[in-house]
């Protein structure tokens, strides 16, 4: 038998552990596993492997993660994950909790008690697990990128325009977006390309061109949650600098956009998005109305299909250009593409597209990927 000095001994010992390690949550090893459709969608970032379940190794994983403090999980969201799970019925992953009362509050990372709401959770904290991008589609993601954090959207395009007699040829080597988040709600963004355009007359070349487009300069501000049919809504504002890049395509002056980005969420897998607003590409002085519609739907797991349609209509003008006559030319657009979310923070496109209206006869394909560097 333990001496009644030893027996003291090992009491302070488990004192210290608790002090040393707050909250302190012992999950039953298993094999079973927890359907993502049964858990709310801003716990999904917990299936790792999207395969549409949690296993007990993940929910390890999680709780591990809260335990040692990793900086990249918010502590609260975690907290209510584990709340989430004591709280379900017939619950595979047996949890039972510990805690030490911390009323010094000398135990770090400010402990949330899983039986209690947590007011910390935010649509900033879901963000850091979800991976929004713009590309491959044309309709601009309502997301924002989170506050210190880099995301780099790049493609490479070919693209025909016009027909046997007179045709262009682009090949957009880089299509390069730059986004960084600077505050809750507000991202900026900087996008350029690189360009080599090719003009065929009856299928003879007749001129190439290899350069910089300008440089375009803009940012997002997140105005609404959405809410039942009310869209999460942002504004994205974006100028045209004229004072970088090559010549033939840089626009002629400053230009820019202003567009509202309207979401919905449709049920665990369809994704509407929506964007219109006025455009002045900077080389006419004619504006120009765009609007873009996109519907993504969840394929499996990492793989997702999308279709969209998406254009201008601009102000018709007199022969001198110099004002506008009244009308609008159309521009419409279709195109449809699949993503790959090989990792949280890495994805991978697909995409084609063609045109509809005399405004642009052609058609493009574009591979692409987009990267956030973690925290």
């Amino acid at each position: 038998m333990l001496s009644k000095l030893k027996r003291i001994k090992l009491k302070l010992l488990f004192l210290l552990l608790f002090i040393k390690l707050g909250p302190i949550v012992l999950i039953a090893q298993n094999d079973t596993i927890i359907s993502v459709k049964k858990i709310p969608q801003k716990f999904k970032f917990i299936d790792f492997n999207s395969d549409e379940k949690i296993s007990q190794a993940e929910v390890d994983f999680v709780i591990n993660s809260r335990l040692d403090n990793v900086a990249k999980y918010s502590p609260s969201i975690l907290d209510e994950f584990v709340a989430f799970l004591e709280m379900q019925k017939n619950n595979p992953a047996k949890i039972d909790s510990l805690y030490f009362n911390d009323k010094n509050n000398s135990v770090k990372d400010n402990i949330v008690k899983f039986n209690e709401p947590s007011d910390k959770y935010s649509k900033e904290d879901e963000e850091d697990f979800e991976l929004a991008t713009d590309r491959p589609h044309q309709t601009e993601t309502t997301n924002i990128i989170p506050k210190k954090l880099l995301q780099i959207e790049n493609g490479f395009t070919i693209e025909n325009i016009g027909d046997k007699k007179a045709r262009e040829e682009v090949i957009g080597y880089s299509s390069l977006l730059l986004k960084v988040g600077i505050g809750k709600g507000i991202d900026l963004r900087f996008a350029t390309d690189i360009l080599r355009s090719r003009t065929f007359i009856n299928d003879s070349l007749s001129n190439s061109v290899f350069g910089w487009s300008g440089l375009t300069f803009g940012g997002k501000k997140s105005l609404a949650k959405g809410r039942g049919w009310i869209p999460t809504t942002t504004l994205m504002v974006e100028i045209y600098l004229p004072n970088f890049g090559t010549k033939d395509f840089r626009p002629g002056f400053t230009g820019g956009t202003v567009r509202m980005l309207c979401e919905h969420e449709i049920g665990e897998r369809l994704e509407f998005e929506y964007n219109f607003g006025p455009d002045w590409g900077g080389s006419v002085a004619n504006a120009s109305f765009f609007y873009a519609s996109s519907l993504t739907y969840n394929i499996v797991g990492p793989l997702s299909i999308y279709a969209e349609t998406f254009g201008f209509f601009t102000e018709k003008s007199n022969l001198s250009g110099t004002r506008a006559e009244g009308g609008l030319a159309s521009d419409i657009r279709f195109d449809g593409g699949f993503v790959f979310l090989a990792r949280k923070n890495l994805q991978f496109d697909l995409e084609g597209g063609f045109g509809v209206t005399d405004f642009y006869k052609g058609y493009f394909v574009s591979v692409g990927f987009v990267w956030r560097m973690p925290r």
